[in-house]
């Protein structure tokens, strides 16, 4: 199931000088753990294309900055918008390091995987190495990707754990696009890609509830959007005024 969602906000989040993906991933953070009350493995993909052959490290999102942001907006009353938004800052900064030195070839995901690769093609086999790559008891909750603004809502990706969410979204100067994925849980396979039934979709009550799941992420990272912003501007309280009814879902 997924929908795609066009996020409209105003062209402000470079002018409060936050990055507007780091501003972006705090927002999929905080939607996901008013959900569910937790987070967990959550990565971003990061590209390496300044090196030769280079490809992709994967990031992971949820640090102690971030956290501590997350947990601010979700607990602490209006009366704190100083201290969130400075643990916003501060997540968003920490945030952009990370990801500077994962496309500089400083990440350790793609590092530990080649060396768990080299270790089976030579008939070694380390524990730390697999522990890594398997960790059954740690699901990979959240995963997302930027894709290019000039694309245009072209969709996204599937989600490679089950229960869990794919999150593609493109940053534009006035608004963003976000296509969400969530793959059924206690399944081997991806959920189906019909297009059509509205919000609720066709598959009966079983079918509703798998496919709102998506529905209801979206409804929470544009809440995540809209409260973040009110924390950076004053002129971004008008935002408020477009509630979430205004959002429009298409459920595939």
């Amino acid at each position: 199931m997924s929908s795609e969602n066009p996020v409209k906000m105003p062209g402000f989040i470079k002018k409060c000088q936050i990055s507007p993906d780091a501003f972006v991933q705090m927002a999929l953070l905080l939607a996901y753990y008013r959900e569910h009350q937790r987070l967990g493995l959550c990565k971003e993909g990061a590209h390496t294309r300044q090196f030769f052959h280079g490809r992709s490290e994967n990031l992971w999102t949820v640090t102690s900055d971030a956290v501590a942001f997350v947990k601010a907006m979700a607990h602490l009353d209006v009366s704190c918008a100083e201290t969130k938004l400075h643990l916003l800052r501060r997540a968003c900064m920490s945030h952009v390091q990370r990801v500077k030195e994962a496309m500089s070839g400083l990440g350790i995901d793609r590092h530990l995987l080649a060396l768990r690769q080299v270790a089976r093609e030579r008939g070694e086999t380390h524990a730390a190495l697999e522990a890594w790559a398997d960790s059954p008891g740690t699901p990979l909750l959240l995963e997302s990707s930027q894709a290019p603004a000039q694309r245009g809502p072209s969709g996204g990706f599937g989600s490679a754990q089950a229960g869990g969410f794919a999150v593609s979204y493109s940053i534009r100067e006035d608004n963003m696009y976000l296509h969400i994925c969530h793959r059924r849980p206690h399944s081997s396979e991806p959920e189906p890609a019909a297009r059509g039934g509205g919000r609720g979709g066709p598959g009966g009550a079983t079918g509703e509830v798998v496919e709102g799941a998506a529905g209801k992420l979206a409804r929470g990272i544009e809440k995540a959007l809209l409260e973040m912003s009110v924390l950076c501007t004053k002129r971004a309280a008008t935002a408020m005024v477009n509630s979430l009814s205004t959002l429009e879902i298409s459920d595939t």
